[in-house]
């Protein structure tokens, strides 16, 4: 199980590169896109209006599973916090070792 979580981790991680790389892709400044030449078809699909797109989509997809995430985090330390204020006022504490 452990082996299943870790693949799934770097392969994760992998896409993530993956998408850095593909974002960064129209900075590249060299050849000029416009020349006469015909494109291919690789060259038409990175530099088609379906990538910029698909990275707004990612965005707005991300932000809210972010700000979800936030909103649950805050919600597990409010519940330590009440966790620990209740320990603290009863005032039981374990017996040692």
């Amino acid at each position: 199980m452990y082996n299943f979580i870790l693949q799934l981790i770097i392969f994760a991680s992998l896409g993530a590169i993956i998408y850095v790389i593909a974002r960064a892709l129209p900075r590249v400044e060299g050849e000029d896109i416009n020349s006469n030449k015909r494109l291919s078809l690789l060259d038409s699909v990175f530099s088609s209006k379906t990538l910029d797109k698909a990275d707004v989509f990612v965005k707005v997809i991300l932000e809210k599973i972010l700000r979800r995430m936030k909103i649950i985090v805050m919600r597990a330390d409010n519940f330590v916090s009440e966790n620990l204020g209740k320990i603290k006022e009863n005032g039981d504490k374990p017996d040692g070792f």
